[in-house]
């Protein structure tokens, strides 16, 4: 495109800048045949980039070129940041124009801005793969560069700006070399790029990483560190997820699994202790097994999700009703032959519709869905209030009120059908029929769990209670046995087993 205006007569160095903008060769031709040396005093304007910088960040590539050959220095010129062209055409993409400053000045590969980034880096994080390429061809030393100050590599750039076809391929560039993929960010021990994916939760990352042999054997070696990152990312599905990647990997390793492998104690030991060992041993199993305690713990993010879930769709249906709302106040509403709205008994706007033509079961609607929006947060702090849910009567109470909360949950989403079940298709027998389902089946079940998990609580207290008073009377016979004075040992009236 040509400028066929010149609003810059007395000024060609503007007129320069505007031509670069658009990419205008021919004005730049009769620029370059009007002032010869007008690129030579390019160094001298109060502009902080040369045209060049311009042309190659829009991606100009005839007008790049043209510049190039009038003065192939230009390609060596920094702006106010210290960015060379070839920065600024590798962090837009435009590979042909990468291509044309590379053939004249190479060694841009390596000049850094004032950020400490070198245009490999810009290419990597923009997600530039055909420009990454070139770069690396032309310079292959510029993959071990790292930012400076921050001290990351290339590779924890494509990480932590998730580019994952860059990450593949500089990892095809340096092919299994562990001082690169395995390397840390910054001279303080940071962190490698297995655990920067893993802190910022980047699945796809995580499960390529791990594919390659000396990302996963440093991982194991070193499995302290990811699980220390595991720890403090929040835990919620993909938390989980990821767990379930690194279980598989072999990196984690599950709890459950670990206290099965436990070896016995030795036989000695358990001579020496004799039923004590064996007592406390039993103690230990009842405590890893038979409480559901380690699973609940395990499980608690599964459930803090599941709660708030349940939470906001209590609180949900109660600002939003089946229904809707009243547009605009109304004092003139029949359905039916029934008057709903009325002088007497108007109808205001912003009120639930259902309130008004079922008020009976809108109010059953609204108290079962308050109910059970109550019990969802109570589930909520039950999980957050920090207490350890490996205690059996907190097991207990948190699965009484989980099943209370799927109870109302569902009686709220009976009474929610009622609602907007239209009167003339079949309600009666429609409800009727869902009712019956309703009772002969659903809540039937969650009585059930919750009576066999209330069962277990009374039976394990009971023995805990029998245990207490049994040990009373052995205790006070040892304290007796151990006195200096002789006494007379009374026949013992009971025992316990």
């Amino acid at each position: 495109m040509e400028i066929t205006e010149d609003h810059h007569e007395d000024d060609p160095t503007t007129a320069l800048y505007q031509a670069a903008v658009a990419g205008s060769v021919p004005s730049f031709k009769k620029l370059i045949k009007k002032y010869p040396l007008i690129l030579n005093k390019v160094s001298l304007t109060h502009f902080s980039d040369t045209p060049l910088h311009t042309s190659a960040l829009l991606g100009h590539l005839e007008f790049t070129k043209a510049l190039l050959n009038h003065n192939s220095r230009l390609a060596q010129g920094r702006d106010s940041l210290r960015r060379p062209p070839l920065l600024l055409a590798s962090a837009e993409g435009h590979k042909e124009t990468v291509q044309a400053l590379l053939k004249v000045y190479p060694d841009a590969c390596l000049f850094r801005d004032q950020d400490g980034r070198i245009p490999l880096h810009y290419a990597a994080m923009r997600g530039h793969t055909e420009v990454l390429a070139e770069l690396m061809r032309e310079k292959p030393e510029s993959v071990s560069l790292r930012v400076l100050d921050r001290g990351d590599t290339v590779f924890h750039l494509c990480v932590i700006y998730n580019q994952i076809e860059c990450l593949k391929l500089l990892v095809e560039e340096v092919g299994d070399n562990g001082d690169f993929l395995n390397a840390r960010a910054g001279s303080d021990g940071g962190m490698t790029i297995l655990e920067s994916a893993v802190m910022l939760r980047q699945i796809q990352t995580i499960k390529y990483l791990l594919l390659l042999p000396v990302v996963r054997a440093e991982a194991i070696a070193g499995n302290e560190k990811v699980m220390k990152v595991l720890e403090n990312i929040p835990r919620d599905f993909v938390s989980l997820e990821i767990q379930q990647v690194l279980m598989h990997a072999g990196i984690m390793r599950d709890q459950r699994t670990e206290n099965e492998k436990q070896p016995p104690l030795p036989d000695n030991k358990t001579k020496k202790h004799g039923k004590k060992g064996r007592k406390s041993e039993k103690i230990v199993k009842d405590k890893s097994s038979a409480t559901g305690g380690n699973w609940v713990e395990e499980k608690r993010g599964m459930l803090m999700v599941v709660g708030t879930m349940i939470s906001t769709m209590t609180f949900q249906a109660a600002i939003n009703p089946p229904g809707g709302f009243w547009q605009e106040f109304n004092t003139n509403t029949t359905i039916r032959g029934i008057s709903y709205c009325s002088e007497t008994n108007p109808c205001f706007a912003g009120t639930a519709v259902s309130s008004y033509i079922h008020s009976d079961i809108f109010r059953k609607f609204q108290t079962f869905n308050t109910v059970c929006f109550l019990f969802s947060l109570s589930i909520t702090l039950l999980l957050i209030s920090g207490f350890p849910l490996r205690k059996r009567v907190l097991v207990w109470l948190l699965l009484i009120v989980m099943c209370l909360t799927l109870t109302f949950l569902t009686l709220t989403f009976y009474q929610g059908v009622k609602l907007v079940q239209p009167s003339h298709v079949g309600t009666s027998i429609t409800i009727s029929y869902f009712g019956s389902y309703l009772l002969l089946f659903w809540l039937p079940l969650l009585a059930l769990v919750a009576l066999y998990h209330t069962a277990r609580f009374l039976i394990w207290l009971v023995k805990k209670l029998v245990r207490i008073i049994c040990l009373k009377p052995k205790r006070s016979r040892n304290n007796m046995s151990n006195a200096p004075q002789p006494t007379v040992r009374s026949p013992e009236v009971s025992s316990c087993v």
